[in-house]
């Protein structure tokens, strides 16, 4: 593979078109700061060179990059100046191998969705990670892999233990076994009932559920829909493997995908026909059955999306992005960003701020199989048509976002195809026989349903030959061209490493810490192995007695300075702060606003006739007149800011989480020099602390803002406008009244009206308003700051609870040990019988908890 760097000239072109002309494998890396859609029109390039144009942007890197080999975990190299050098480096390898790994925190998520965007743009499908989530994503995938073996090993150690017959003395030891099991199966659930939450947005005709059935694998939701979705439609893994619909109060089961989609299509029918209801039709549940294991599958949330009347839309949209891990927006790649799209995009915008969510929206430009019928030349590369929509996105605020082209058609009709009954063949590889067996697939269906589907392969791995020259195509091959596959693979990583990662970290601590307190518990046979004199056995355990007794006051020294460390006092001050900085900015903006408003209206009165102000008069004195202040800049500031406070208090958890990894490190150094103190004293004794390895990790909880929204707080203020001005005030009676006194001149019987003394009596009028609006910005903010401070004292909670946790699982671990020590001192001259049937009590435990560790094992060693 040929790399060639481009500056952006027109003289570039013949350089282009000779390559291409010539069928070279070459990528073409434009500067980083050139726009690849500017330039692809300004060159003008024949059309038929637009589908096999390699063209990304440069990216450089000003810090560490490293590319591992995942199949060896070897570095292949750890030092590239940009992304052309790594694409240089792989050549005509495979990428799949590989993993690049990106070192840096500065702009993290704008860098890594910066590549990723270029890659998706080559049609290269290289894993790209940061640094810090290279291990955690491995030991996600472990888990994820072997969770329902963990799960099942768990279960059955603590059944097992629980049913050994020991004596009363040794009840506790078993106890203390099926607790700490007990505990571990209480975080596996925890782990499983995490579910995934993806929603889809787009509008009408954009093929959104096409892409639903692909994630689904299954044709659950309608297509070819007249008007817009008419509801959320929430698709959920079940788990009693039984298909069904929870709709209007109630449960409907189905035998098949086939038949709850025609259910939901006529329901759907029948709403695109009821104006009287707004085309709108309850939410719908649909439980579909899945090979998947529950940590693998998702909720998808197909949402009406902007087409639907009103504002509700918008209501809808704010909601899912909040609840949601992962949204997409689906573009029509026939109809390019409509202006309704654009609009959608630029209202929800604020939400994915508010909720700091900007790394978990995916835009998919999907029908891009209608790519070899535009005549459009620029439009022909697919490239240049999402480096469009880059443009728009940019424009309209949006970042760390990446952008996708798709074929949801494609992938689908390729998985279900080898599905219709007698084209099971369709699955061969061969190109050649799989087109004699499409041929014959073919024949047989003529006329029928099914023939959509086989026409459309058809169609597809000619387009492939003729457009891209990839002769040996297959079905595998039309998934991976669709572009769906690695957009599933990219929600997979952004749901499950971004979104989940924080949960799912916590909770494999917490098992890897129980994990290592039941190994530790079964250190009892090393010390029971003992064959020295009673008297060497006493002196040497209660020397190691005496060292656990320091380690333990260690652990709580600890444990004072992480309180202090993990206070958020310091932050919930920064922000009050800044609600009382922010009072006067606030205030400044709704007076503005408010004046402009009255100003109008007193000019607007200035210019009426006798007669129409006193019309004017009498609805100001019924109580009819309505002063409606446009606040939607307010309702910026506010999203702003609690955008920030979110921001803020993810960032010091990241600080405070680094602060408990240096307290752990510091344990297990203290832990280390024990176990070799210990080893090197008594080399005969095989005494090996176990301790967690996998990271510490805060359970992380998100603001509910939608228990508190920009919406109320501005609307508080609408009202107190209204309560001042139009009724409580009665201003429009006043200003009408000062108006109509002063307009006639008695003498003359002419109109006449001193300007300076009208303003001053409006200005008069104000102060009062002023005053009110002063009061409630100080309400608006002081319920915010309380919001704030609850929230910030309940994570408070949790995380001080995840702290005491973790140096309790090392206290523990040595308490036990302690237990064990000065019970074995007690009773080793009066029963050594005793002391055999705890080691055979221990050695049966162990036993039973061998499957668990091996299991356990494999993530401790990703690690």
């Amino acid at each position: 593979m040929k790399i060639i760097n481009l500056k952006g000239t027109n003289e570039e072109i013949e350089l282009i078109q000779e390559n291409l002309r010539n069928r070279n494998d070459v990528v073409f890396m434009l500067d980083k700061d050139i726009r690849i859609y500017d330039y692809l029109r300004k060159l003008e390039f024949d059309s038929i060179f637009l589908h096999r144009l390699k063209i990304c942007n440069n990216v450089n890197f000003d810090f560490k990059v490293i590319l591992r080999n995942k199949e060896t975990s070897s570095v292949e190299k750890d030092y590239f100046k940009d992304l052309s050098e790594v694409i240089r480096f792989i050549g005509e390898g495979d990428y799949n191998k590989y993993s690049l790994i990106l070192c840096t925190d500065d702009y993290e998520k704008l860098i890594l969705s910066s590549v990723i965007q270029q890659l998706i743009y080559l049609g290269i499908s290289l894993e790209v990670m940061l640094e810090k989530e290279e291990k955690e994503r491995q030991a996600m995938k472990v888990f994820k892999e072997h969770f329902q073996d963990i799960k099942t090993s768990v279960t059955a150690a603590r059944k097992t233990i629980d049913c050994i017959d020991v004596k009363s003395g040794f009840a506790e030891d078993k106890n203390t076994f099926t607790e700490i099991l007990s505990e571990i199966e209480s975080e596996l659930i925890t782990a499983e009932k995490r579910e995934l939450t993806l929603s889809v947005m787009a509008t009408k005709k954009s093929g959104k559920s096409v892409v639903v059935n692909s994630f689904l694998e299954e044709e659950y939701a309608p297509t070819s829909l007249v008007l817009a979705t008419p509801n959320t439609c929430i698709y959920k893994s079940t788990a009693d493997k039984q298909i069904s619909l929870d709709y209007k109060g109630e449960r409907r089961v189905f035998n098949s995908p086939e038949d709850i989609r025609n259910y939901i299509g006529k329901e759907f029918e029948q709403a695109q026909s009821c104006a009287e209801n707004g085309f709108m039709l309850e939410d719908m549940q649909i439980n579909y059955v899945t090979d998947k294991n529950s940590l693998m599958s998702y909720t998808i949330m197909d949402t009406p999306g902007p087409d639907l009347a009103g504002s509700s839309h918008r209501d809808i949209a704010y909601k899912s992005i909040e609840s949601s891990d992962v949204v997409l927006f689906v573009v029509d790649y026939t109809k390019h960003l409509t202006e309704g799209e654009e609009a959608f995009l630029r209202d929800i915008k604020t939400s994915f701020e508010k909720y700091d969510k900007f790394y978990s929206f995916i835009v998919i430009v999907n029908k891009m199989d209608e790519v070899f019928m535009n005549q459009n030349n620029v439009d022909k590369s697919v490239t240049g048509f999402l480096d469009y929509l880059r443009f728009k996105l940019d424009s309209l605020g949006y970042k760390s976002y990446v952008v996708f082209g798709a074929s949801a058609l494609q992938y689908f009709y390729s998985v279900q195809a080898p599905q219709i009954p007698g084209c099971e063949s369709l699955n061969e590889v061969d190109n050649r026989t799989l087109l004699d067996n499409l041929n014959d697939c073919i024949d047989k269906y003529i006329g029928q349903k099914e023939m959509t589907t086989l026409n459309f392969i058809d169609v597809q791995l000619k387009n492939l030959r003729r457009f891209y020259g990839i002769k040996d195509s297959n079905l595998e091959t039309l998934k991976q061209k669709s572009g769906m596959v690695e957009i599933i693979n990219y929600t997979n990583y952004v749901a499950s490493q971004k979104a989940n990662v924080e949960l799912m970290k916590s909770v494999l601590r917490k098992i890897d810490e129980k994990f290592s307190r039941l190994k530790n518990k079964l250190l009892f046979f090393e010390l029971s192995r003992l064959n020295e004199s009673i008297g060497e056995r006493k002196e040497k355990r209660e020397e190691i007695i005496g060292k656990i007794n320091e380690l333990i006051l260690e652990f709580k020294s600890i444990k004072l300075e992480i309180k202090e460390e993990l206070s958020m006092e310091v932050s919930k001050k920064e922000f009050h702060k800044d609600f009382d900085d922010s009072r006067t900015q606030i205030a400044v903006l709704i007076y503005q606003q408010l004046e402009h408003e009255l100003d109008m209206k007193r000019k607007k009165l200035e210019k009426m006739t006798q007669k129409e102000l006193e019309v004017e008069k009498e609805v100001a004195v019924s109580g009819d007149r309505k002063l409606i202040v446009d606040l939607n800049v307010l309702d910026e500031q506010y999203t702003e800011k609690l955008g920030m406070i979110q921001r803020s208090v993810s960032e010091k958890l990241d600080e405070m989480q680094d602060a408990m990894g240096d307290k752990d490190q510091k344990i297990k150094k203290l832990v280390s020099d024990f176990s070799q103190y210990i080893g090197k004293k008594y080399p005969d004794m095989e005494f090996d602390i176990t301790m967690p390895k996998l990271d510490v990790a805060f359970t992380k909880m998100d603001f509910k803002w939608n228990n508190f929204t920009e919406r109320e707080l501005t609307n508080k203020l609408n009202k107190i406008i209204n309560n001042t001005i139009n009724r409580e005030k009665n201003f429009f009676d006043k200003l009408i009244s000062f108006i109509t006194r002063k307009k006639i001149d008695k003498a003359s019987g002419k109109y006449s009206i001193d300007k300076t003394e009208l303003i001053n009596e409006f200005n008069l009028l104000l102060s009062d308003a002023r005053l009110e609006i002063w009061k409630q910005v100080e309400i608006n903010n002081r319920e915010l700051g309380e919001y704030v401070d609850g929230h910030i004292n309940e994570l408070s909670i949790t995380i001080n609870e995840e702290a005491k946790s973790m140096i309790e699982s090392y206290e523990k671990t040595f308490m036990d040990l302690r237990g064990d020590l000065e019970s074995s001192l007690q009773g080793v001259e009066q029963d050594i019988e005793s002391i055999n049937e705890k080691i055979s009590l221990y050695e049966n435990v162990k036993n039973i908890l061998s499957s668990f560790f091996d299991e356990w094992n494999k993530i401790r060693l990703e690690d």
